[in-house]
């Protein structure tokens, strides 16, 4: 994962980069999709001031697709 996709989803989600990355580590090992929302819901309740649920799928569903896009990042 690129620091630049980090670094603008901390800012976005006023928060650090080390949060995000524990966020976005948490959700991709989750063991199945509970766990996974549940990982998603902690973390919405904890940013409840600077996000919301939709901005949050809107960023994993991003993460998504660059991950399953990354052999082929062109870097645009």
């Amino acid at each position: 994962m690129k620091a630049e996709y980090i670094k603008k989803a901390a800012h976005c989600f006023r928060t650090d980069e080390e949060t995000i990355e524990k966020f976005i580590h948490d959700f991709f090992a989750a063991p199945d999709i509970i766990a996974a929302l549940e990982v998603r819901d902690n973390f919405i309740e904890a940013h409840i001031r600077s996000t919301t649920p939709e901005e949050v799928d809107d960023f994993l569903l991003y993460l998504r697709d660059r991950l399953s896009n990354k052999g082929e990042d062109n870097g645009t």
